[in-house]
C-alpha cells in the first residue's frame, strides 16, 4: 500500500495535509497522535469514506477490513433500536441478538476456518449469549471474528484498548501477533502509547501531518 500526498478536508478544514506513508508486505503499523490529530480519517480515507486528493495504490486483490472503537448492538427483527455501548439497556438482552446470530449475519459461521477461528478468539462459549451482555473485552474478540468474515489480507483497528482492562489487553496483544503469525498485516490507530510487540512501524499524527519520522522497530515480532 502506497499513499503519496493525501490531503482531506472535512467541513472546509483541512484535516489531513499530503500524508505519505509505504506498507510494505510483512509490516505491522502503529499510527499514534492526539485526539482530533485525523488517525481516524486517515482510517477511513483507506476504506473509501473520505473525498481525498493524492494518490493511494494497493496491490492488486488487497483486502481491507476495520474494527471500529465501537460497536453497534442491533436488536432482533422488528426493532428498530440500536445499542452503541456495552451493557447499556441491559435488562434488555432477550430483545437482542446473540452472538452466533451476529456472526451469521456476516457469514462467518460459514467458512470454513471458523471452528478455529471460535477457539483462536475464544469466544465459542459465548455463541449463545446476547450481545448487549458482553464485557469490553468479549466485544473486541467478536469483532475480530466479524472482521475476519471477510478474509482480509490488512486489518485497521481504530483505538483497539480502549475500555479494555489488564486482562482485556494481554489478550488482545497475544491475539494480534496470532494474527500476524497467519499473515494478516496490521494497522494499529491507537492514542495509547502502549506498543504490541508485533508492530513494526510506529507514525505520528498532529494537525493532520507527520509530527515525527516514521520509527523503525527492529526488535517487533
Amino acid at each position: 500500500m502506497i499513499l503519496e500526498e493525501i490531503s482531506v478536508s472535512l467541513g472546509g478544514a483541512q484535516t489531513l495535509d499530503k500524508i505519505g506513508l509505504s506498507l510494505r508486505q510483512g509490516e505491522h503499523w502503529m499510527l499514534t497522535g492526539a485526539s482530533g490529530s485525523g488517525k481516524t480519517v486517515l482510517a477511513h480515507t483507506l476504506l473509501g469514506r473520505h473525498h481525498y486528493t493524492g494518490r493511494m495504490e494497493f496491490r492488486p486483490g488487497l483486502g481491507i477490513a476495520v474494527v471500529e472503537q465501537q460497536h453497534r448492538f442491533r436488536n432482533l427483527p422488528g426493532s428498530t433500536e440500536l445499542y452503541y455501548q456495552q451493557r447499556f439497556n441491559s435488562s434488555d438482552a432477550e430483545q437482542t441478538i446473540t452472538v452466533e446470530q451476529e456472526l451469521h449475519e456476516y457469514a462467518f459461521m460459514e467458512r470454513a476456518d471458523a471452528g478455529e477461528w471460535l477457539d483462536d478468539l475464544h469466544i465459542r462459549h459465548l455463541l449463545a449469549k446476547p450481545l448487549i451482555q458482553l464485557s469490553n473485552g468479549e466485544n473486541k474478540r467478536v469483532q475480530l471474528a466479524i472482521a475476519l468474515s471477510s478474509g482480509p489480507d490488512l486489518l485497521l483497528l481504530d483505538n483497539p484498548f480502549t475500555g479494555l482492562d489488564r486482562e482485556g489487553r494481554e489478550t488482545l496483544h497475544r491475539l494480534l501477533g496470532l494474527l500476524a503469525s497467519k499473515g494478516i498485516q496490521l494497522f494499529l490507530i491507537t492514542a495509547t502509547q502502549e506498543i504490541p510487540d508485533v508492530i513494526t512501524h510506529i507514525a505520528r499524527l498532529e494537525k493532520g501531518k507527520w509530527s515525527l519520522p516514521v520509527q523503525k522497530r527492529s526488535s517487533a515480532g
